[in-house]
């Protein structure tokens, strides 16, 4: 009985050890999860309000994130472009003043960074929801009464851009 009881956890053990690779590919696949503009966002800056994009991803590698322990974070590796909505309902990247941003201010926000997310030194396949959050107190005030939309794409530290997505859209 012990016998026939330790074979069949050692089954249950080596099956579930065993997972299939999932056969991402190496650079970085991204959809489109959601967009929320949150007003008042406690930030250890102080009360600010945030554009949060939600994207999942998948990488065969797992080499997404930047180490900041290191001091990396100069290195972009999220990337947004602004958009705003035109009177015929089409898209006009935001440049300038046009959209009511500076490009200064525009500029600040369109590359980002975001930590490593296998933290492991071994390669390996990853998925899951990225969050990230454009900080900023005056979003509100910028984009009033108007509708936006984001388009990202995330980069892998091999260099390997992602796709990119588009948001929906967020009327202020």
């Amino acid at each position: 009985m012990k016998k026939a009881l330790f074979r069949i956890l050692f089954l249950i053990i080596v099956a579930c050890a065993c997972q299939p690779d999932p056969g991402f590919p190496k650079t970085p696949v991204i959809e489109f999860n959601s967009i929320l503009f949150i007003p008042q966002l406690s930030t250890p800056n102080g009360v600010q309000q945030s554009i949060r994009v939600n994207i999942n991803f998948k990488d065969g590698d797992g080499d997404l994130g930047i180490d900041t322990v290191n001091g990396n974070e100069k290195d972009a590796n999220y990337f947004v472009t602004f958009f705003i909505k035109n009177p015929d309902n089409t898209f006009s990247q935001c440049i300038g003043e046009k959209c009511g941003v500076s490009d200064t201010v525009l500029n600040l926000y369109s590359n980002g960074f975001f930590p490593v997310l296998n933290p492991s030194d071994k390669p390996r396949p990853i998925s899951g929801i990225l969050t990230y959050d454009l900080k900023s107190s005056g979003w509100a005030i910028a984009f009033k009464d108007k509708t936006i939309r984001l388009r990202v794409k995330i980069k892998d530290q091999a260099g390997n851009f992602s796709n990119e997505v588009y948001t929906d859209t967020l009327k202020f």
